[in-house]
């Protein structure tokens, strides 16, 4: 039986549990949003994935990129595992710890944006593990991913679908889908995730929580985990102590029906297997980063317009290009739609007139198109970092606010003018709208380097 003594937590920890944040300014404007919600929408704000929230309150990252911070000691822990082929009771140890202390990772502020269908992300640890994930459905918001190892040393993979939704002053999120590790020998480890929670949501301290059960299964070898977050305290192995921390943890391994091992602790702080510690955040393990590939596809989350002008507190053109976007997922979707019914109708797709609607759509020029020549790729990925340097920064907020005011005085002149402009001949507003986001455009790419669109 495990000692609580020996359980240790980081400094983050709340003393009820779970990890408590340090970001009171944008904990302050998320509640603003939030109460705007509350306002505008009622009863309807339970579904939160449904709803389009501000750009304010995101961080300039897509969600196929915030998925693999907890996967930061995948080259600590899966090597390793991927090395114990006579001791499939420990690789299924070092796979637990691998999820488990990870959790920690994942709770950062700020909102990622959600990716759009067909979206792709590649990036590499240092280790040489490579990273592939892609948004593969937009409703439900499903996201798969798969990760090699070294030498193709083992093979991580998987899919979830994100759900969200609004409980009072608690946001409850939970990643619902497989996850898979298949060893060259064979072994495969399969495990679900645990439910999250966000509290504090609109008064109070901001807590983070993982609850529930998660189960291990190792079926090759028969090895199964029914693992416990925020166990009861009246039972089990903390049955002397009256209330726990809720991110404390407790279970058994089993291997052919026997007890084999007990596994205690906490996700933010220490896991321990037969009061052997894995995992102690004081070691300081060093937490990997996703390194983007140098030449990814044309669909990677780097090129999304929105998600590089929110990296540069951009939030106007950030909100525009995110509007853009999401206009034309929906065109998109509307044209499949469209195929699919008259697949269903047996109709001749090549002899059936379709309203090719995204066809028509006009969209400002991207100032950030996808190369096409490895060379392109290069002066790309130097112009972004210039830009999201601290000068660079500077320099395109400042060509924003005077863009901005441009455009403000081109509108209450043209409102000013209205019935002479339009005898005159001017374009439609849409189209001279259009005409003025493109000018804008080019002006900010220029700002960003010997590079332009």
């Amino acid at each position: 039986m495990s000692s609580s003594g020996k359980v240790k937590r980081m400094p983050e920890a709340a003393s009820s549990g779970g990890y408590k944040m340090n970001c009171p300014d944008l904990v302050k404007r998320e509640r603003r949003v939030v109460w705007d919600l509350v306002k505008q929408m009622g009863q309807n704000i339970t579904q939160l994935d449904r709803v389009a929230l501000p750009v304010t309150i995101n961080e300039g990252r897509s969600y196929l990129e915030r998925i693999a911070d907890g996967w930061c000691f995948a080259p600590q822990y899966l090597n390793r595992a991927a090395a114990c082929v006579d001791d499939p009771l420990e690789r299924f140890k070092l796979v637990v710890t691998f999820v488990l202390s990870g959790l920690h990772n994942t709770c950062r502020p700020g909102k990622p944006f959600n990716p759009i269908l067909g979206e792709t992300f590649e990036a590499t640890f240092k280790d040489g593990t490579q990273i592939f994930c892609e948004q593969t459905s937009h409703h439900p918001p499903v996201t798969s991913w798969e990760v090699l190892g070294p030498n193709q040393s083992y093979h991580f993979y998987g899919y979830g679908e994100w759900t969200v939704g609004f409980r009072g002053n608690s946001v409850k999120g939970h990643q619902t889908g497989p996850n898979f590790i298949v060893f060259q020998d064979g072994t495969k480890i399969s495990w679900n995730l645990p439910e999250s929670w966000c509290r504090g949501v609109m008064f109070g301290d901001r807590i983070i929580e993982y609850m529930g059960e998660v189960i291990f299964e190792d079926k090759v070898n028969d090895i199964l985990l029914n693992l416990v977050i925020a166990p009861s305290a009246k039972d089990g192995f903390f049955s002397f102590k009256k209330k726990l921390p809720s991110d404390y943890i407790q279970g058994e391994i089993m291997r052919k029906g026997k007890s084999v091992s007990v596994v205690d602790g906490s996700w933010l702080g220490s896991i321990l297997f037969d009061d052997k510690p894995y995992w102690d955040f004081q070691e300081k393990l060093e937490l990997h980063v996703p390194i983007p590939v140098e030449f990814p596809l044309p669909s990677d989350s780097r090129y999304r317009e929105d998600l590089v002008y929110r990296k540069v507190d951009d939030c106007d053109n950030a909100k525009e290009w995110k509007l853009n976007l999401e206009t034309l997922q929906r065109n998109d979707r509307k044209l499949r739609e469209e195929g699919e019914q008259l697949r269903q109708n047996g109709s001749d797709l090549f002899e059936t007139p379709i309203d090719h609607s995204t066809e028509k759509l006009e969209l400002p020029a991207s100032p950030f198109p996808p190369p096409k020549t490895k060379a392109e790729a290069h002066s790309l990925a130097d112009s972004i970092g210039s830009a999201t340097s601290p000068e660079g920064r500077k320099k395109m907020r400042n060509d924003s606010l005077k863009a901005k005011s441009s455009k403000d005085r081109v509108k209450r002149n043209k409102k000013k003018g209205k019935g002479k402009n339009s005898a005159e001949g001017s374009p439609p507003t849409s189209a001279r709208t259009a005409e003025l986001h493109q000018e804008s455009s080019h002006k900010k790419s220029a700002s960003l380097g010997s590079w332009s669109p």
